[in-house]
Parts: C-alpha cells; sequence; structure tokens
C-alpha cells in the first residue's frame, strides 16, 4: 500500500551514527566587542559610491538627459548616506575615539556572531567596490565605442 511507504515511526526510531562533534571554543577576546562601526567604514562606503557616480558623470556629461539622472542619484545617495549622519548628529553621543588600526584588530560583534573589524569592513564594502570595478570596466567600454 502506498500509505506504508513512509511511516512515522521509521524515521523517530532510527538509530544512525551518532557524531559527537567537539565544543566550539570560546573566542579569545581581546578587550571588549565592538557594536557599532568606526567611522571610516562610513567614511570609505560614501566614497565608493561617490567614485561611481563620478565615473558615470564622465562617461555620460555630454548627454543632458544622463546627467540628470546622475544628478538625481546624487541626491538620492545625500539622502541615504545623510539621513544616518543627521539622526547620529541629534542624538547627541558623542563620537567614538576608536582608531582605526584598533577597530580593525579587535572583534566586532554580528546577528551570527564574532568577526574581526577587518571582517566586517570586508562583508559592507565588498559589493559595492566590486560594483565600482564593474562600472568602470562597462564605462570604459562605452567610451571605446563611441
Amino acid at each position: 500500500m502506498p500509505h506504508d511507504l513512509l511511516r512515522t515511526e521509521d524515521l523517530t526510531s532510527w538509530n544512525g551514527p551518532v557524531v559527537d562533534y567537539p565544543p566550539k571554543p570560546e573566542p579569545a577576546l581581546r578587550g571588549r566587542t565592538n557594536t557599532e562601526l568606526h567611522k571610516g567604514v562610513y567614511k570609505l562606503f560614501a566614497g565608493i559610491f561617490g567614485a561611481i557616480l563620478a565615473v558615470f558623470f564622465v562617461t555620460f556629461r555630454h548627454d543632458t538627459e544622463a546627467t540628470l539622472m546622475i544628478v538625481i542619484c546624487g541626491v538620492y545617495g545625500a539622502m541615504y548616506f545623510g539621513t544616518p549622519y543627521l539622526l547620529w548628529r541629534t542624538s547627541g553621543k558623542a563620537a567614538s575615539q576608536h582608531r582605526w588600526a584598533d577597530f580593525l584588530n579587535e572583534p566586532f560583534a554580528t546577528n551570527t556572531g564574532e568577526i574581526s573589524g577587518r571582517g566586517a569592513l570586508f562583508h559592507i564594502c565588498l559589493v559595492p567596490a566590486a560594483l565600482s570595478v564593474a562600472v568602470s570596466c562597462i564605462c570604459l567600454a562605452v567610451t571605446l565605442y563611441r
């Protein structure tokens, strides 16, 4: 009978090999765990966005409509980066005094565990940096085609 193929007792009584994983070692924390990004990460992210817009502008500056679209993207970028900055400035929180080198070497807390500051920087800026390289290559191809 077809209903005999999937019996529940077969699934609950299976005695397969038991894998005994060693316990995870506790991470060796050097100092406190960071939960806030260094302001240099924000500056780098905004700089990559600005570089992408600059490459677009250099490539399409002769076309008025394309320049208008680049300006609109710049306004959206200003809102995207400016809103968190204004919220931070009006919150009254003091700026973190961490040095850049300390941020890169100290552990950084995420939802899935701890990574280094370098890992956090890499995770945040990898896609925008790759996108800037791709945009540069595409715009170079457009320029050479003209």
